[in-house]
This record gives C-alpha cells, sequence and structure tokens, in this order.
C-alpha cells in the first residue's frame, strides 16, 4: 500500500488492555459481542491512504504500508499512535442551563457542538456538565487485526469506491470512465 490508495478494509478493533472489541466490519461477529447495530453496513470500509482524514488512527495507517491485499495482518497501537493521549486541557465543565438555552439536551455520551468545536458529553453532576473534546479513544491503546481486502486500481473502481465511502451505495450507480471525464 502507498499514500493516495484507495483500499477496502476489514478490521476488528480492540481496547488493547482488556480485549473487549469495540468494532468491527464483521457482522457476525458485531451480533456475537452484542455490537449490532440495525442499519449498519458491515462490509470493508473504503479509506484513503494518507488523506490526512483522522478516520485511521496514524499508527494504523503506518502498519497499513506494509501490507499487502489479502493478508491478514495484527498490530496493537499506543495511545500516542491511535487517537493521541488524552488531554486535560480539552475538558470542561459548562453550566446545564447554557446547554439547555443552546437547545442541546445533555446526555452522557452525546455528541456537542458548541463555540466551533465537536465534544462529546463525560459527565453530568447536579447543574454541571463536562464536555471532552478529545476524540472518544484518545488515552486509548488499542489493537487492530485486519485484512485489506482491495485496493482500487481502474478509475472505475476508484470511482465506486469513492461513492462508498461519501455515499455507502455505489451499486445504485453506473459509472462510466472517458479520459478525464467521469459519468
Amino acid at each position: 500500500m502507498k499514500k493516495g490508495d484507495i483500499i477496502r478494509l476489514d478490521f476488528n478493533c480492540y481496547y488493547a488492555a482488556s480485549g473487549e472489541l469495540f468494532e468491527t466490519t464483521d457482522e457476525t461477529r458485531a451480533k456475537e459481542k452484542d455490537l449490532w447495530h440495525e442499519g449498519h453496513a458491515y462490509s470493508p470500509r473504503v479509506f484513503i491512504m494518507g488523506s490526512g482524514a483522522g478516520d485511521l488512527p496514524t499508527g494504523l495507517e503506518i502498519d497499513l504500508l506494509h501490507a499487502k491485499v489479502g493478508e491478514k495482518r495484527e498490530v496493537t497501537l499506543e495511545a500516542k499512535d491511535a487517537y493521541g493521549t488524552h488531554n486535560p486541557v480539552l475538558v470542561e465543565t459548562v453550566s446545564i442551563r447554557e446547554l439547555l438555552r443552546l437547545g442541546i439536551e445533555p446526555e452522557v455520551g452525546a455528541s456537542v457542538n458548541r463555540k466551533n468545536r465537536t465534544g462529546f458529553v463525560s459527565g453530568i453532576f447536579g447543574g454541571r456538565v463536562r464536555i471532552d473534546y478529545n476524540h472518544k479513544l484518545a488515552g486509548k491503546s488499542l489493537k487492530y487485526e485486519y485484512t485489506v481486502k482491495g485496493a482500487a486500481g481502474k478509475p472505475e473502481e476508484k470511482v465506486a469506491a469513492l461513492l462508498d465511502l461519501h455515499y455507502g451505495r455505489s451499486e445504485e450507480f453506473r459509472v462510466e470512465v472517458s479520459g478525464k471525464s467521469v459519468t
């Protein structure tokens, strides 16, 4: 794999410390581990290597550079190589009334958009709400088991992969590529 490749990735992600599975592209495993959600697509996910989109932890992207299509791999990432260490400066406590005035009903785990920043409610204590602007996995070491299922090569494959990445429905489109034009 190399920077710019568009890949389809099957994976299982675990908390390294406990071995608890928390994300998977395998529907059977999701059902076994009580992670299954109706409407969620359980299939290889599309990623663009080195896009800087933050979809993959840096350490996983580095390991992917050594992967081959079809090869099963495993990598354990320290927090700094996954989603970073937890920064306490990115946690603030605000009045519950302030959030209610903004039309936000605070609930632990809920996403909050405030002052052009996105965080999540990490705690509610009386009339105060703790908002954490770190990534939800910051400070956690992670273990990935993964297989690169394919890399888009032909222009039609790249367009289909991008449709899946952004819309999740490439099968609903017919793609024609002629020179530098895509229909």
